[in-house]
């Protein structure tokens, strides 16, 4: 492995006109502590298509009997340690008797384990089912442990619903004190201070600086 890497730090560094892309700014600091630091680096964050993900009708409360409830979703293409499974099942049991979590993403065998007030969707047939999950939630959490610029971020935004997550790699640098909250990592206890704290915010306002 020792003579793989001095292998490829010869032959990235032997290039003259390298640009190295990131999509987020923790990212290129990284890089910038590695053997490439020598090469600009350009941070271009990642996007999402806006005439899909956007503020829709919905029909999750209804579906789910969560008309008087304040939703807290969290998604994920397959919920895990690293994805803060176990935190949100620690954050279940700081949440009050009108919150329920949603999960998009769990398996049926973390969906069968879930407490009462977490509600588990294993699985979406289209991607464009997602907008109208997001529309209903009043707040998207995203308790990941480790990512680079996580798009449901940008997703949840898009449809007009504030963020809050961890301090995990790029996770924080699209949410600001108008979109949101930051808090650091492993602190569930501060997840749920700033869901109350965006309960007394006024709603219409916060939607507006999402989106």
């Amino acid at each position: 492995s020792r003579t793989n890497y001095r292998r490829k730090q010869e032959l990235f560094n032997s290039l003259e006109s390298l640009c190295l892309v990131t999509p987020s700014s923790w990212l290129a600091e990284l890089v910038g502590e590695s053997h490439l630091s020598q090469h600009p680096v350009q941070v271009i964050n990642t996007g999402v298509d806006l005439g899909v993900f956007r503020p829709v009708p919905s029909g999750l409360r209804s579906r789910y009997f969560l008309q008087n409830k304040h939703v807290v979703l969290g998604v994920a293409p397959r919920f895990s340690y690293r994805k803060g499974f176990g935190n949100f099942i620690e954050l279940a049991a700081l949440m009050g008797d009108d919150e329920v979590i949603v999960l998009v993403g769990v398996s049926e065998t973390q969906k069968a384990g879930l407490p009462d007030n977490v509600i588990g969707i294993t699985h979406l047939d289209d991607v464009s089912q997602l907008p109208s999950i997001y529309s209903d939630a009043d707040v998207f959490v995203n308790l990941t442990l480790e990512d680079t610029f996580p798009t449901v971020n940008l997703e949840a935004l898009a449809c007009g619903v504030p963020v809050i997550t961890f301090r995990s790699g790029g996770s924080g640098e699209a949410v600001d004190a108008s979109t949101g909250y930051v808090v650091p990592r492993g602190d569930v206890a501060g997840v749920k201070a700033s869901i109350t704290a965006l309960r007394r915010r006024d709603r219409a306002g916060l939607r507006q600086a999402c989106v």
